[in-house]
């Protein structure tokens, strides 16, 4: 399972991360892998490759697609005889992440 933080915007480097805990003047400590980079680390200008973030780019309702797929059938008999009448905003349909808007 994984967890989103909204408002939360993709470091551009593991120094600038907020989720960098200074542990000494010269030690860093990553907290979601716990790995500790000394000062010197080049990770103050890039993101290391083991970094477990992933940015989530602005989108519409993320669904679960594999629940609408599995009940898919039920609501196709419901609304009637073609796919593209199921309506998507169905409340039935379980929406994993709301629609998040480009302010930008």
């Amino acid at each position: 399972m994984s967890i989103l933080i909204k408002g939360m915007e993709m470091p551009q480097s593991c120094w600038r991360c907020p989720l960098c805990l200074t542990v000494d003047p010269d030690t860093y400590r990553c907290i979601p892998t716990g790995q500790d980079f000394e000062s010197t680390f080049d990770a103050i200008d890039h993101i290391v490759l083991s970094c477990p973030l992933v940015e989530v780019p602005p989108h519409g309702r993320l669904i679960d697609a594999d629940a609408l797929m599995k009940d898919g059938w039920k609501l196709f008999k419901q609304v009637g005889s073609s796919v593209h009448e199921m309506p998507l905003n169905n409340p039935s349909i379980p929406i994993i992440i709301e629609a998040e808007v480009d302010d930008g």
